[in-house]
């Protein structure tokens, strides 16, 4: 995030796709947050492989209809590692495939 948690003011807004009607500025029913692309990854790291993985019991994966939740630092490491490992693998394969058509030849 680079910048934290705010009220969603686009709710307010008829003519915003986001526009909810129940919500206003004396009583706001969403939140926002602004986030920035930090790294890319050739894969995902899919709610499956977090819940068979050691996130079981975090919170984003106890709760079934969350979209957004808490993450600890733990518990970010423990992703971040996942995704860099699927990366490397795909890296991996991807050079073996390269040195195959060219017969071992760069």
């Amino acid at each position: 995030m680079i910048f934290p948690r705010t009220t969603d003011n686009t709710a307010w807004d008829a003519a915003s796709p986001y526009y909810d009607p129940r919500s206003s500025e004396e009583n706001p029913k969403w939140d926002m947050v602004d986030v920035k692309l930090d790294e890319t990854f050739d894969k995902c790291v899919t709610r499956e492989s977090l819940k068979n993985g050691p996130l079981s019991q975090a919170y984003m994966i106890r709760m079934a209809r969350v979209s957004v939740g808490p993450v600890t630092p733990a518990h970010w490491d423990a992703i971040m590692a996942m995704a860099k490992k699927e990366k490397g693998e795909q890296e991996e394969k991807n050079t073996k495939e390269e040195k195959e058509e060219t017969n071992g030849e760069k």
